[in-house]
């Protein structure tokens, strides 16, 4: 009788690890074959030949060669099956995979467990977890290592369709809330996980649009409010430039934030927070923001202009990305009357806003009225407007016309009464003469 322990190496059926010893009895010899697959050290596993040892069994024993015959039967497939569980899966930590899933659209390399599924979903939004791994791996759902429990959290697990050899396993959330951000794992017996982050409402508000002052304290936040579990390292770009802290910009990492003590015009444009280091293959979390620099002044309340001269109104507006203009004249857009009259044409100001001139060339009398510039800008929208008044030509001259005629009546009336008076003092003199005599 031969008595022989084998110790087998590597992971079994159903994930179990190495460490499994058989005691084998009887008379029969042990062969043995490669398993191929696995890492660049291949295990031997032991395999039973049925052939007798030249110093035979007792009588006694001889009558259990049978039911012993089935026992080695049975242990030569599990014998099988852990050589094929080997070849399956990759040897854990060989050539440097990462520990989560890696492939486009979230797929695994190992053939033992895949996932698909989102990895950054909104706050109060749905994802799912889709797993197939294969027959022989114990199914258990983990978030961070701790259990999942149907029904609970707002989880729900059911069986799905998979590829044949596999069993598929679908984790879903219809209401994704903070605590929901984690890595997540179907089955304790690998290394593979799927990683999912959860971005706050607050995060995906539509308030990233911010207006610059010069000389005033400016501030962007990056707030990607995740999970303790989750944590970002974030890079900031503008105009697709990346930035770095200086002089005039300052990053805070701590509270993810961007500081400029002293803005100016020059710092508007498109801000961009990004992850620095996210999943392999998968795209980086990225946050915009829309910073512009905008200025506008009154027009004059009204203003004159000589017929056939050249009319000139000029929007005191500046701003970076520039603002759009429209100009009415009495509610009508200018862009219709450009149509019949091409006396008129825009022309961008001397801060090179497009459109923030109108051009009237030879005014005449019709060109008078009030004019409304109308300044839009990324979320908001300003008037400022003025009253033409279109004087004749000759206009000038009516003031000097006047002070002429007026110093003419004046004499006229001046050398009238002096006449009148000079007559009376004359008939007067000559009627005190005769009463002399």
């Amino acid at each position: 009788m031969r008595v022989c322990i084998v110790t087998t190496a590597g992971q079994g059926i159903g994930g179990m690890q190495t460490g499994s010893e058989f005691l084998l009895v009887d008379d029969y010899t042990l062969g043995s074959f490669m398993v191929f697959g696995g890492g660049d050290t291949q295990p031997e596993v032991p395999m039973y030949e049925d052939v007798l040892t030249t110093a035979p069994a007792p009588q006694s024993q001889r009558g259990n060669v049978k039911a012993k015959t089935g026992a080695y039967a049975m242990l030569r497939l599990a014998s099988v099956l852990i050589s094929v569980t080997l070849a399956l899966e990759p040897v854990v930590g060989s050539g440097g995979s990462h520990n989560t899933d890696m492939d486009g659209e979230g797929e695994s390399e190992s053939t033992l467990v895949n996932y698909t599924g989102q990895h950054f979903v909104s706050e109060h939004h749905s994802f799912y977890i889709q797993c197939n791994l294969t027959l022989f791996t114990q199914l258990k759902w983990t978030r961070n290592g701790k259990p999942i429990l149907p029904g609970e959290g707002g989880y729900s697990i059911e069986e799905t369709r998979s590829p044949q050899s596999f069993i598929g396993s679908r984790l879903s959330v219809e209401n994704a809330l903070l605590y929901h951000a984690g890595e997540y794992k179907c089955t304790t017996f690998s290394q593979r996980s799927h990683t999912v982050y959860v971005l706050s409402a607050d995060l995906l508000a539509s308030d990233a649009i911010h207006r610059v002052f010069p000389g005033f304290f400016f501030k962007l936040s990056c707030n990607m409010t995740n999970d303790d579990s989750t944590n970002f390292t974030l890079d900031w770009y503008k105009d697709k430039k990346k930035i770095e802290s200086n002089d005039h910009v300052q990053i805070i990492h701590s509270n993810s934030s961007i500081v400029i003590s002293d803005p100016k015009k020059e710092d508007a444009g498109v801000y961009r927070c990004q992850t620095r280091a996210g999943i392999p293959k998968d795209s980086p979390l990225v946050r915009n923001f829309t910073v512009i620099y905008f200025e506008i002044r009154k027009m004059s309340k009204s203003m004159a202009v000589v017929k056939e001269e050249q009319l000139t109104l000029v929007c005191p507006v500046d701003g970076k990305p520039f603002p759009k203009i429209v100009w009415r004249k009495d509610l009508v857009l200018v862009t219709e009357l450009k149509v019949n009259d091409t006396r008129m044409s825009l022309a961008p100001n001397d801060n090179e806003v497009p459109d923030a001139k109108l051009i009237v060339l030879n005014a005449e009398a019709n060109d008078r009225g009030n004019y409304t510039c109308n300044v839009t800008t990324h979320t908001n929208s300003f008037e400022v407007f003025t009253f033409v008044r279109v004087k004749d030509i000759y206009a000038a001259l009516w003031p000097f016309l006047g002070i002429v005629v007026e110093v003419l009546l004046l004499g006229i009336i001046i050398f009238i009464f002096e006449k009148r008076r000079a007559k009376a003092e004359f008939e007067e003199s000559d009627t005190d003469q005769g009463n002399d005599q």
